[in-house]
Protein backbone atom coordinates (compact mmCIF):
# COMPACT_ATOMS: atom_id res chain seq x y z
CA UNK A 1 0.00 0.00 0.00
CA UNK A 2 2.99 2.11 0.60
CA UNK A 3 4.28 2.13 -2.91
CA UNK A 4 0.36 3.16 -4.10
CA UNK A 5 0.57 6.04 -1.82
CA UNK A 6 4.03 6.77 -2.50
CA UNK A 7 2.89 7.14 -6.32
CA UNK A 8 -0.31 8.37 -6.08
CA UNK A 9 -0.08 12.20 -8.17
CA UNK A 10 3.51 11.75 -8.69
CA UNK A 11 4.91 12.43 -12.55
CA UNK A 12 8.36 11.97 -12.49
CA UNK A 13 10.78 9.79 -11.05
CA UNK A 14 12.46 12.97 -9.53
CA UNK A 15 9.36 14.11 -7.68
CA UNK A 16 9.56 10.50 -6.27
CA UNK A 17 12.88 10.67 -5.57
CA UNK A 18 12.56 13.88 -3.36
CA UNK A 19 8.82 12.81 -1.53
CA UNK A 20 9.26 12.29 2.12
CA UNK A 21 9.35 8.12 3.38
CA UNK A 22 7.06 7.43 6.36
CA UNK A 23 10.65 7.37 8.25
CA UNK A 24 11.44 11.38 7.54
CA UNK A 25 14.12 11.39 4.85
CA UNK A 26 13.88 11.99 1.13
CA UNK A 27 13.56 8.56 -0.98
CA UNK A 28 16.53 9.39 -2.20
CA UNK A 29 17.97 9.29 0.88
CA UNK A 30 15.96 6.33 2.62
CA UNK A 31 17.25 3.23 3.80
CA UNK A 32 14.61 1.19 1.92
CA UNK A 33 13.43 3.66 -1.08
CA UNK A 34 17.08 4.84 -2.00
CA UNK A 35 18.76 1.39 -3.24
CA UNK A 36 15.29 0.57 -4.87
CA UNK A 37 14.74 4.52 -6.80
CA UNK A 38 18.35 4.50 -7.68
CA UNK A 39 17.94 1.32 -10.48
CA UNK A 40 14.50 2.21 -11.93
CA UNK A 41 14.60 4.00 -15.19
CA UNK A 42 13.82 7.55 -15.90
CA UNK A 43 11.09 6.68 -18.67
CA UNK A 44 9.37 4.01 -16.43
CA UNK A 45 6.27 5.41 -15.59
CA UNK A 46 2.28 4.11 -14.24
CA UNK A 47 1.99 0.64 -13.63
CA UNK A 48 5.59 -0.35 -14.93
CA UNK A 49 6.77 2.05 -12.61
CA UNK A 50 4.96 0.02 -9.38
CA UNK A 51 6.25 -3.26 -10.90
CA UNK A 52 9.45 -2.24 -11.34
CA UNK A 53 9.27 -0.95 -7.91
CA UNK A 54 8.33 -4.09 -6.34
CA UNK A 55 10.88 -5.90 -8.17
CA UNK A 56 13.93 -4.18 -7.17
CA UNK A 57 12.62 -3.91 -3.67
CA UNK A 58 12.48 -7.56 -3.82
CA UNK A 59 16.13 -7.58 -5.61
CA UNK A 60 17.68 -5.11 -3.87
CA UNK A 61 16.92 -5.37 -0.54
CA UNK A 62 17.54 -9.51 -0.48
CA UNK A 63 14.17 -10.35 1.01
CA UNK A 64 12.17 -13.47 0.56
CA UNK A 65 8.92 -11.44 1.21
CA UNK A 66 7.86 -8.31 0.45
CA UNK A 67 4.40 -7.44 2.05
CA UNK A 68 1.98 -5.04 0.21
CA UNK A 69 -1.24 -3.83 1.53
CA UNK A 70 -2.60 -2.22 -1.64
CA UNK A 71 -6.09 -1.95 -1.44
CA UNK A 72 -7.31 -1.64 -5.76
CA UNK A 73 -7.39 -4.98 -7.49
CA UNK A 74 -4.77 -2.62 -10.19
CA UNK A 75 -1.94 -3.38 -7.69
CA UNK A 76 -3.20 -6.61 -7.65
CA UNK A 77 -2.67 -7.28 -11.60
CA UNK A 78 0.50 -6.22 -11.38
CA UNK A 79 1.86 -7.89 -8.94
CA UNK A 80 0.88 -10.97 -10.72
CA UNK A 81 2.87 -10.40 -13.34
CA UNK A 82 6.03 -10.41 -11.68
CA UNK A 83 7.64 -13.72 -10.97
CA UNK A 84 7.11 -13.63 -7.35
CA UNK A 85 5.12 -16.34 -4.66
CA UNK A 86 2.40 -14.18 -4.73
CA UNK A 87 -0.56 -14.77 -1.92
CA UNK A 88 -3.56 -12.65 -1.26
CA UNK A 89 -4.48 -11.70 2.73
CA UNK A 90 -8.34 -10.60 2.21
CA UNK A 91 -9.06 -7.91 4.68
CA UNK A 92 -13.30 -7.77 4.00
CA UNK A 93 -15.27 -5.38 6.31
CA UNK A 94 -18.96 -6.56 7.09
CA UNK A 95 -21.54 -5.03 4.92
CA UNK A 96 -22.95 -3.08 7.39
CA UNK A 97 -20.11 -1.24 9.37
CA UNK A 98 -19.14 -0.37 5.64
CA UNK A 99 -22.22 1.34 4.94
CA UNK A 100 -22.44 2.96 8.53
CA UNK A 101 -18.83 4.20 7.75
CA UNK A 102 -19.74 5.83 4.64
CA UNK A 103 -22.77 7.46 5.89
CA UNK A 104 -21.13 8.57 8.77
CA UNK A 105 -18.47 9.99 6.50
CA UNK A 106 -20.92 11.31 4.14
CA UNK A 107 -19.09 10.43 1.31
CA UNK A 108 -20.79 7.50 -1.20
CA UNK A 109 -18.35 5.32 -2.61
CA UNK A 110 -16.72 5.88 -6.13
CA UNK A 111 -17.70 4.49 -8.98
CA UNK A 112 -15.71 2.63 -11.51
CA UNK A 113 -14.07 5.93 -13.46
CA UNK A 114 -16.11 5.76 -16.84
CA UNK A 115 -14.52 5.76 -20.01
CA UNK A 116 -17.30 7.27 -22.33
CA UNK A 117 -20.80 8.70 -21.95
CA UNK A 118 -22.46 5.09 -22.20
CA UNK A 119 -20.29 4.05 -19.77
CA UNK A 120 -21.57 6.72 -17.40
CA UNK A 121 -25.33 6.01 -18.26
CA UNK A 122 -24.53 2.46 -17.58
CA UNK A 123 -22.74 2.76 -14.34
CA UNK A 124 -25.79 5.05 -12.96
CA UNK A 125 -28.26 3.01 -14.50
CA UNK A 126 -26.10 -0.49 -12.32
CA UNK A 127 -25.54 1.35 -9.84
CA UNK A 128 -28.36 3.26 -8.77
CA UNK A 129 -26.88 6.64 -8.83
CA UNK A 130 -29.48 8.54 -6.67
CA UNK A 131 -29.12 5.53 -4.44
CA UNK A 132 -25.92 4.88 -3.50
CA UNK A 133 -26.94 6.82 -0.33
CA UNK A 134 -29.43 4.76 0.31
CA UNK A 135 -28.53 1.63 2.15
CA UNK A 136 -30.23 -0.49 -0.31
CA UNK A 137 -27.77 1.03 -2.58
CA UNK A 138 -24.78 1.35 -0.46
CA UNK A 139 -25.39 -2.43 -0.32
CA UNK A 140 -25.45 -3.12 -3.80
CA UNK A 141 -22.42 -1.23 -4.33
CA UNK A 142 -20.50 -3.37 -2.03
CA UNK A 143 -21.64 -6.39 -3.02
CA UNK A 144 -21.09 -6.07 -6.61
CA UNK A 145 -17.63 -4.36 -6.34
CA UNK A 146 -17.14 -7.15 -3.84
CA UNK A 147 -18.19 -10.01 -6.62
CA UNK A 148 -15.68 -7.64 -8.76
CA UNK A 149 -13.10 -8.53 -6.27
CA UNK A 150 -13.58 -12.44 -6.33
CA UNK A 151 -13.82 -12.46 -10.21
CA UNK A 152 -10.57 -10.83 -10.26
CA UNK A 153 -8.90 -12.96 -7.95
CA UNK A 154 -10.16 -15.93 -9.06
CA UNK A 155 -8.21 -14.68 -12.69
CA UNK A 156 -5.04 -14.02 -11.17
CA UNK A 157 -4.92 -17.45 -9.30
CA UNK A 158 -3.36 -16.47 -6.22
CA UNK A 159 -3.99 -18.33 -2.94
CA UNK A 160 -5.95 -15.98 -0.70
CA UNK A 161 -7.29 -16.14 2.91
CA UNK A 162 -10.60 -14.01 3.21
CA UNK A 163 -10.77 -12.67 6.66
CA UNK A 164 -13.49 -10.35 8.30
CA UNK A 165 -12.32 -7.31 9.78
CA UNK A 166 -14.65 -7.18 12.47
CA UNK A 167 -12.89 -10.50 13.15
CA UNK A 168 -9.67 -9.11 13.07
CA UNK A 169 -10.08 -6.22 15.29
CA UNK A 170 -12.01 -7.99 18.00
CA UNK A 171 -10.58 -11.83 18.30
CA UNK A 172 -6.82 -11.54 16.69
CA UNK A 173 -5.73 -15.05 17.33
CA UNK A 174 -7.90 -17.06 15.21
CA UNK A 175 -6.98 -14.75 11.91
CA UNK A 176 -3.67 -14.46 12.72
CA UNK A 177 -3.33 -17.48 12.51
CA UNK A 178 -4.80 -17.94 9.05
CA UNK A 179 -2.66 -15.34 8.08
CA UNK A 180 0.38 -17.48 9.31
CA UNK A 181 -0.78 -20.64 7.66
CA UNK A 182 -1.51 -18.72 4.09
CA UNK A 183 2.36 -17.39 4.06
CA UNK A 184 3.49 -20.69 5.57
CA UNK A 185 5.04 -19.10 8.98
CA UNK A 186 4.99 -20.00 11.91
CA UNK A 187 2.12 -18.89 14.26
Amino acid sequence: GEIHAVLRGLRTLDQLRARICTCGEAGRSCDLWGPVLASVSETTTGPELYAAIVASAHDSLGRSTIADSSKLPTQLAMLATLDVDLRVIRLTRDVRSWAAAMRHTGHPPPLRIPRNRAEIADAREALGFRSRRTSFGLYRWWYLRNRALDARLAAVGAPTTAISYEQFATATALPLARVAECLDLSP
